[in-house]
């Protein structure tokens, strides 16, 4: 008997044995197979843009992906592609409405040729408050904007503002009034400001920042629309020697993403990804207007670049082709007038 009891014991025992080195099998598989998922779940944001890794939205780009990845874990990866190395601005807008790319921070105006409201922001001279224009943004004409966006499938996560300071024609010779552009080929940066150029006599030329440079170089045009960050940044004080500062517009950035990819994240990720692109947009705002007035100018200055600044007279001249410029857009998009007043209103509060 006493045998017997000993063969049960050692049968029950190896049973045990067994069953705890299968049952930890098993969690090891189970384990391995839910890092396998979680690994297989990560999502990848390509961000396209056209800027150069030295420009301040880049590094806004930088900041938005250090706090979604942070943030999210692991669960989004974000990989920034500068200076055009996967599409042109020209290109972008489009690719990501197709979904051919996730996410793109783009110049407003290059979004304006699908969402006709955006040509807002084009208008010479709308307002030279920095505040109107932040009240722009968060305000009902920046949710118009946003809901307009999603009908053509991209989500607006935020802006990031570039002060209308320094903001005119770069040119290779100098120009104070309309007249002194007769003849040139200027770069234009939208459907509005090749208006203007048109209107000063000028040939507008649609053409990529990226390209900017090398076209100047060549004398493929005379001049550009832009700002004081275009003449570090991209080093145009090698190829241009001045610029009209008419306050013209601003050159804002929009954080685009596609709307149909954001649609298929976690309310949980899609708020990490809301609330990165809302701080980034926050910290652009003062941080753009002091780079423009502090470093950027002053930077120009010291490469030789001149800064002409009309006189009251010679702005009378340029305010008589905005005129003209505002006729023509508001027959375009009649509803333009309307907002105009609003932002006439915001500049009285």
């Amino acid at each position: 008997m006493k045998r017997r009891n000993w063969i049960a014991i050692l049968v029950v025992m190896l049973f045990v044995l067994v069953s705890l080195v299968l049952s930890g099998c098993g969690q090891k598989q189970a384990a391995e197979k839910e890092v396998k998922g979680t690994a297989q779940a990560a999502k990848t944001i390509r961000i396209s843009c056209a800027m150069p890794t030295t420009y301040p939205s880049y590094k806004e780009l930088e900041e938005f992906s250090r706090l979604v990845s942070e943030r999210s874990k692991g669960a989004l990866k974000v990989e920034i592609y500068p200076t055009a190395t996967l599409y042109k601005d020209s290109d972008a807008v489009e690719a990501v409405a197709s979904g051919a790319v996730e996410m793109v921070s783009v110049p407003y105006f290059y979004a304006s040729r699908i969402i006709p409201q955006l040509r807002l922001f084009e208008l010479p001279y709308l307002t030279t408050k920095e505040d109107v224009w932040f009240k722009i943004y968060d305000g009902e004409i920046g949710k118009n904007i946003a809901q307009h966006l999603e009908a053509k499938g991209l989500k607006l996560l935020g802006w990031n503002h570039v002060s209308t300071n320094g903001t005119g024609f770069e040119t290779k010779k100098p120009v104070s009034v309309p007249g002194d552009m007769k003849g040139m080929k200027i770069r234009s940066m939208s459907t509005t400001d090749a208006a203007i150029i048109s209107a000063c006599g000028a040939t507008p030329v649609s053409l990529s920042a990226s390209d900017l440079y090398i076209a100047l170089q060549r004398g493929t045009i005379d001049g550009a629309t832009g700002c004081a960050s275009h003449i570090i940044d991209r080093k145009l004080y090698e190829v241009t020697s001045y610029m009209t500062d008419l306050k013209l517009v601003t050159a804002t950035y929009m954080i685009l993403m596609n709307k149909q990819f954001f649609d298929s994240l976690t309310p949980k990720l899609q708020k990490i990804i809301m609330d990165a692109g809302r701080e980034v947009d926050l910290q652009s705002r003062p941080e753009w207007t002091r780079l423009i007035e502090e470093e950027y100018i002053p930077k120009a200055k010291e490469k030789g670049f001149t800064f002409i600044n009309p006189t009251p007279e010679q702005m009378a001249q340029w305010q008589k082709v905005f005129d003209q410029v505002y006729v023509k857009v508001y027959q375009e998009v009649p509803e333009l007038k309307e907002l105009v007043a609003e932002v006439k209103k915001l500049e009285k509060e």
